[in-house]
């Protein structure tokens, strides 16, 4: 993974971008920009208060410039979800020449993790229809733009943010393309997945033999008497 060029993680809210990226900066050793937190920083405001104070499109409008500027630096840039929604925003990552990888992550996975934290305005107007059409559209919007899909589903940020890096070298070296670099995220993303079910069963029929050696250790002790 090469230094010169910036990294440019997009995906849905709640995918864990700000985490992945934070660690991938700190092991790689550059600069970190997380577009939610610079808006914060100069408005003095959190995404939610500038949506219902300013607007939606006043928040569009500083993204842009922030990301406009965050471009013309090296290092690993974190994006809103909502970053593919302007189309200037789409045009300044494809003219770039940044690495694009979007972070995916399944719905019920993102659920999990927002209902957290519902701190978010798009969660707190949207209907579950409505979330699943918007997380539906997006995810078509990051796939057009994105070099490099890496799935999140069940994974520690920390396995994330390797992929990550394995991902946009394993590009840069021509060695393998956008599909197969994604196919095998979704592998690891469905080994993990298996573990964790392999985990639960074992859990389940430790309790069920549990609950049986109870049951006869109390019928012993009825017969005793």
């Amino acid at each position: 993974m090469t230094k010169q060029n910036p990294i440019v993680l997009i995906g849905f809210m709640g995918v864990g971008k700000t985490s992945v990226g934070t660690f991938l900066a700190k092991k790689t050793k550059v600069n970190f920009c997380d577009t939610d937190k610079m808006i914060t920083r100069m408005e003095k405001a959190t995404p939610g208060e500038i949506f219902a104070t300013k607007g939606e499109a006043y928040f569009r409008r500083q993204e842009t410039h922030i990301l406009e500027q965050a471009l013309k630096h090296p290092g690993i840039i974190s994006t809103g979800g909502g970053i593919v929604e302007v189309k200037r925003n789409i045009s300044l990552l494809r003219k770039s020449q940044a690495t694009i990888v979007y972070i995916y992550g399944d719905l019920p996975h993102i659920m999990k993790r927002l209902l957290r934290n519902q701190r978010r305005p798009l969660v707190e107007k949207s209907t579950t229809r409505e979330f699943y059409q918007l997380w539906e559209r997006r995810d078509q919007m990051y796939r057009s733009i994105a070099d490099v899909v890496v799935d999140s589903t069940n994974k520690r940020n920390n396995i994330v943010a390797a992929e990550v890096k394995l991902g946009v070298a394993l590009l840069e070296r021509n060695e393998l393309t956008r599909k197969e670099i994604e196919d095998s995220s979704r592998i690891m993303a469905l080994e993990k997945e298996i573990e964790h079910l392999r985990a639960k069963k074992l859990n389940l029929e430790s309790h069920l033999i549990n609950q049986r050696f109870i049951s006869v250790i109390k019928r012993g002790s009825k017969r005793s008497r």
